[in-house]
């Protein structure tokens, strides 16, 4: 199947998902993450704010600020026709407003919310679907590819730990990898962990 292709059949059954469906493997998943020894001791985080029946990520933002881990979140958008995203640290969600495409970003407004600018222990990054080989298909544009490329987080590099988020019928297709394509250390789902090779 094509990335396109796999694209279309995910999203088209996460979507059909039943909102209590939704927000039982939701928790289910958080309970996964926050058992994680790679996750308990990242005192510095990245995280997303969930759209379009993605795994709901509202308790476990509010649980790493509750932890006093240092929790940012990305600002996306466009310059010069290229994604690109900038991450910034939020001290509760109150922080988060509307941003591009209408998804809850930090409020660069406010003198509290300062950009992240040193290396995270850990980016947890949402997914369209996923292989065992940690090969991550996402809506198309290349906001975190772009960004992780950026950064030096790439397949070959001293990183953070790069954790995908999905249901479990999210994963297990067979993807052909572009080369700008970042691999995963680890998915997370409500049916456990997959691990992938750690390079470095």
């Amino acid at each position: 199947m094509t990335k396109s292709s796999i694209r279309n059949e995910v999203l088209a059954a996460r979507d059909g998902l039943n909102p209590m469906i939704k927000d039982m493997l939701s928790n289910t998943i958080m309970d996964n993450i926050i058992q994680l020894n790679i996750f308990e001791n990242s005192k510095m985080v990245f995280l997303y704010s969930s759209i379009r029946n993605e795994v709901d990520t509202v308790e476990l933002i509010e649980y790493c600020l509750r932890c006093g881990k240092k929790v940012a979140l990305p600002c996306s958008y466009v310059s010069q026709g290229v994604p690109k995203m900038d991450f910034y640290y939020i001290n509760s969600r109150t922080d988060l407003v509307p941003g591009y495409m209408g998804i809850l970003e930090p409020d660069r407004r406010k003198t509290s919310v300062k950009k992240a600018t040193d290396m995270p222990d850990s980016i947890i990054i949402p997914g369209v679907a996923f292989d065992y080989k940690m090969n991550r298909v996402g809506y198309g544009a290349g906001f975190y590819d772009n960004y992780l490329h950026e950064n030096g987080y790439d397949n070959y590099s001293m990183k953070p730990y790069l954790i995908g988020l999905c249901y479990d019928f999210q994963t297990g297709y067979d993807i052909n990898p572009d080369p700008n394509d970042v691999r995963m250390n680890l998915i997370v789902t409500e049916n456990g962990v997959y691990y992938g090779e750690r390079i470095f």
